[in-house]
């Protein structure tokens, strides 16, 4: 069975299409790491947790195991497309930065999908 935090498994939907985080980190790798200010960054975020308690606990064990050595991925538009738990993680520890890289264009390693 897949596990839904397991990166191989994670997409994300942006703009029409659904993009695999592990081709968007691989897309991304050698882009220049700026660094961004955390309280600049868009928090517009759907929750991910499922409404009961145990959901909740394990979001948060997601958010205190994030790794901050890894850059945030952003959009060209300025979404974040992976890295929201380390976002967290560096509002909650109080972190004035965080390390980043974005995309001039959208990858062509998306599949199209339909709001059917």
């Amino acid at each position: 069975m897949n596990n839904k935090h397991d990166i191989l498994y994670q997409t994300i939907k942006y703009e029409g299409k659904v993009y695999s985080i592990t081709d968007l980190v691989h897309a991304s790798k050698d882009f220049e790491t700026i660094k961004l200010r955390t309280d600049l960054i868009s928090r517009y975020y759907l929750s991910p947790c499922d409404d009961d308690f145990d959901s909740f606990v394990e979001h948060c064990k997601r958010v205190n195991n994030a790794s901050l050595d890894y850059p945030i991925i952003l959009s060209p538009q300025n979404t974040i497309l992976d890295g929201r738990h380390r976002l967290a993680k560096a509002l909650i520890t109080g972190e004035k930065y965080i390390k980043a890289v974005k995309f001039e264009q959208m990858p062509d390693v998306g599949q199209t999908v339909s709001d059917d």
